[in-house]
């Protein structure tokens, strides 16, 4: 049940223009407001505020972006022999 209701509460998100995140601004404004709402989205209240429907959301977001034009590659073998012996 509550997996229908959280789809009815996506809805406005994915009709909304923000498909995807398209330069650095927005990717900063997005950010800024996920960190607002893990002020509010605890572990406790996850399944009962709506702001979690929108971390989530936001959160896609910004791994795509983040996977997109900040990937991150897996170290050489000398980089991870290196770090090891450090």
């Amino acid at each position: 049940m509550q997996n229908i209701t959280r789809l009815r509460i996506v809805q406005p998100f994915k009709n909304d223009n923000m498909k995807s995140i398209s330069n650095e601004t927005e990717y900063n404004a997005i950010v800024k407001r996920i960190d607002e709402l893990l002020e509010i989205v605890t572990d406790e209240n996850y399944n009962t505020v709506p702001e979690a429907v929108e971390l989530d959301f936001l959160s896609d977001l910004v791994e795509e972006y983040e996977n997109k034009y900040y990937p991150v590659t897996p170290p050489s073998m000398i980089d991870a022999i290196q770090s090891v012996m450090q």
